[in-house]
């Protein structure tokens, strides 16, 4: 999860100069906003990430028991950043830049998520995104039973699901990151059709059975 700085200027930007506008800060990370989404249905779910001990990190750990999302199995880290992101639009909302300060996630490793696995696996479904470490991807893969549904986030991040695709139940890509993952050029009906095809070729297919017995979400 990510405490989110958005910098959008009332005109049109000027460059190396100060913009009067509106800065808003809100909280955000894919992991978190699909933990939210899914509290607000009702779901029992838990976040299982890292956060500091700044400021950022106590208004994250806040939003959360504010919107239903455990963070039991989530660890405060004493004097580290939590994660952020900051970015600047111009006048019309489109991004012109952002710096992503988000070097505390590299804690969520294979070690951390061990001492969780129990709980990992007694879950309705583990749904992870691609902002974890290659080598963590990995991990889940081949030590997680729980259904595993997955966010690709980015076109760069994307094929950190590679290793693992035959290990996810559910995948969310979009076109781009669909590209990437397929390496055909996703650009209509058919070529998105060829892509989920060969998706879901190498889709395990074996999670379903396991579903039922599964309480809560992670």
């Amino acid at each position: 999860m990510n405490m989110d700085i958005c910098g959008r200027p009332d005109d049109m930007v000027v460059g190396r100069d100060s913009n009067p506008g509106v800065v808003s800060m809100s909280v955000g990370g894919v992991g978190q906003n699909i933990a939210q989404n899914m509290a607000h249905l009702g779901m029992p779910v838990y976040l299982i990430t890292v956060y500091g001990d700044d400021e950022n990190g106590k208004t994250l750990a806040a939003s959360c028991a504010e919107n239903g999302i455990g963070l039991d199995y989530a660890e405060q880290l004493p004097g580290r950043r939590s994660s952020t992101y900051m970015f600047i639009t111009d006048e019309n909302g489109d991004l012109l830049v952002a710096v992503n300060d988000m070097a505390i996630c590299k804690e969520i490793t294979p070690e951390f998520l061990e001492k969780r696995l129990d709980f990992i696996n007694g879950a309705a479904i583990c749904l992870l995104d691609a902002n974890l470490e290659p080598e963590t991807m990995a991990w889940i893969g081949d030590h997680v039973t729980a259904p595993l549904f997955g966010d690709t986030v980015s076109t760069i991040k994307a094929s950190r699901f590679e290793p693992i695709l035959d290990k996810m139940t559910v995948l969310k890509p979009n076109d781009l990151e669909a590209s990437v993952l397929t390496h055909i050029g996703i650009v209509d009906q058919y070529s998105a059709g060829a892509g989920g095809n060969a998706l879901l070729d190498r889709a395990s297919r074996t999670c379903s059975s396991r579903s039922a017995r599964k309480r809560h979400a992670v």
